[in-house]
């Protein structure tokens, strides 16, 4: 293995620094201008969907009792059981 001739060992280490900045602030650029628009406008349609599903839900008649096989309603008693 070889030594690197002193002179080009700074300037190399700058490059790559400057390299990895380079990277680190088009990572950011990206996220900022790509992604986080795509979140919001997410964001917002998710919110007015869940106001509309909410919404239809309270227009809608209560749900009839579920019928058995047969055609009656299932009827069930519960009993409540205290513990101390």
């Amino acid at each position: 293995m070889y030594k690197l001739y002193p002179l080009w060992g700074s300037p190399i280490r700058m490059i790559l620094l400057v390299l990895a900045g380079l990277a680190v602030v088009a990572f950011a650029f990206f996220t900022l201008a790509v992604l986080l628009p795509i979140a919001l406008v997410a964001g917002i349609a998710l919110h007015f969907y869940v106001r509309h599903r909410l919404r239809k839900a309270q227009r809608q008649t209560p749900r009839q009792p579920q019928r058995s096989a047969q055609g009656e309603v299932i009827e069930v008693e519960y009993t409540v059981i205290e513990r101390r």
